[in-house]
């Protein structure tokens, strides 16, 4: 007995594909981001690549018996949200704040007004 699909009471599957993935993640609700198919209840993977996007049916083909194979049981999954960024802000309310020069250009209506106001200050190192 497959102890994936023993100890899991979601999708079943009899690992003898023949388009084969690294992984198969099957009964999630999948946000895929596109527009002509929003919604998708699995997906498969290969070499780090995202290969099929589907419903668990179509994800069939692509479990062996070396497939890693997780049950989404019905939670959402998205797509990787990478979002590296400060907020100014926050960061000078921070530790971090002793290491920070800020600069007020306010007021300033002109880029060159900016621009020769930064120049002029330690701000930014030559």
């Amino acid at each position: 007995m497959d102890f994936c699909n023993w100890l899991s009471p979601g999708p079943r599957f009899e690992r003898t594909g023949a388009d084969l993935a690294d992984m198969v993640v099957a009964d999630a609700r999948i946000f895929t981001s596109d527009a002509a198919r929003p919604r998708a209840s699995a997906m498969a993977v290969r070499g780090g690549r995202i290969i099929y996007v589907g419903d668990d049916g179509g994800a069939a083909v692509h479990v062996g018996q070396d497939t890693r194979l997780i049950d989404g049981r019905k939670r959402v999954l998205t797509p990787g949200f990478i979002d590296n960024h400060c907020h100014v802000c926050l960061l000078y309310t921070s530790d971090a704040a002793d290491d920070l020069l800020c600069v007020d250009i306010g007021g300033r209506r002109s880029i060159k007004k900016k621009k020769k106001l930064l120049d002029n200050s330690n701000y930014i190192s030559r």
